[in-house]
Order: C-alpha cells, then sequence, then structure tokens
C-alpha cells in the first residue's frame, strides 16, 4: 500500500516520469 502523501513531493518533481507511474500503481492499488 503506497500513500501518495506519504512520498516526498520533491522526488515527484524530480521524476516526472515516476509520477506518471506512482499515478498508475495508485489506480491499480484502488481497484
Amino acid at each position: 500500500m503506497t500513500d501518495p502523501s506519504a512520498a516526498p513531493p520533491a522526488e515527484k518533481l524530480s521524476n516526472p516520469g515516476l509520477r506518471a507511474v506512482n499515478q498508475a500503481a495508485m489506480m491499480i492499488e484502488m481497484t
């Protein structure tokens, strides 16, 4: 269970690709 709030915002801004992957993973976990 990865919580987007737990991830440091700097890390998301640092890697836009990672942000997309994280968003996809979050969507998969929600379903």
